[in-house]
């Protein structure tokens, strides 16, 4: 009976350090990144190979804003298709686009841009800042908003470049100066806060 406790305590100090040096570890290597609301950046924990060849993953950079990090998995999807009611990751629409990017900092958007034009902070296009949102009227229409983008770059004179889902190319960036884009410009909106701090979301 001794003889047999002791073999059964061998077998569970062995189960025991088979799970701490193959499974915690495997577990742990599984998890997707993990937005620090408080500390306004990304802290990581390196995804599984599966789980990177389904999405683009963030270069893990302390030094980079959240700005930065956006930006840089917004521009993994360029030349991307455009699809109509979309949200990723293998093709989009605009708001399927930004909810989509925004997620990954666990920002959750509105599903359409004319919901998403409800959310954050007005800015003035003198203010617009690279991560804020900006916005565009339907084609045909005086006022409702049908289009939404990524500020990518400022620009001087209140000019700005954006990523975007354009219907006819796809994932891309374009200048608020295409006269297409000028002509129905709405405004901007800001959802983060400045490039370390946390996150502004008004419904």
């Amino acid at each position: 009976m001794a003889y047999s406790c002791w073999k059964i305590n061998t077998l569970i100090i062995l189960f025991v350090m088979l799970f701490s040096l193959f499974v915690i570890p495997v577990y742990a290597q599984s998890q997707k990144e993990v937005f620090d609301i408080s500390k306004g950046r990304l802290t990581q924990t390196w995804p599984s190979k599966d789980m990177q060849k389904l999405l683009p993953s963030l270069s893990v950079d302390s030094g980079q804003s959240v700005v930065d990090h956006l930006l840089e998995y917004a521009f993994q999807f360029k030349g991307r298709p455009y699809c109509r009611g979309s949200k990723g990751p293998s093709s989009f629409d605009c708001s399927g686009f930004t909810y989509y990017v925004f997620k990954k900092i666990a920002l959750k958007l509105n599903a359409s841009s004319a919901a998403q034009y409800l959310q954050g902070t007005s800015v003035d296009k003198e203010d617009i800042r690279r991560g804020d949102l900006v916005f565009f009227k339907v084609r045909n229409s005086t006022s409702r908003v049908g289009h939404v983008g990524l500020v990518s770059e400022v620009l001087p004179g209140g000019k700005f470049k954006f990523i975007h889902a354009s219907c006819s190319k796809g994932i891309c960036e374009e200048s608020s100066d295409a006269l297409y884009y000028a002509k129905r410009y709405v405004g901007a909106r800001r959802v983060i806060e400045s490039d370390h701090s946390s996150a502004l979301l008004k419904e």
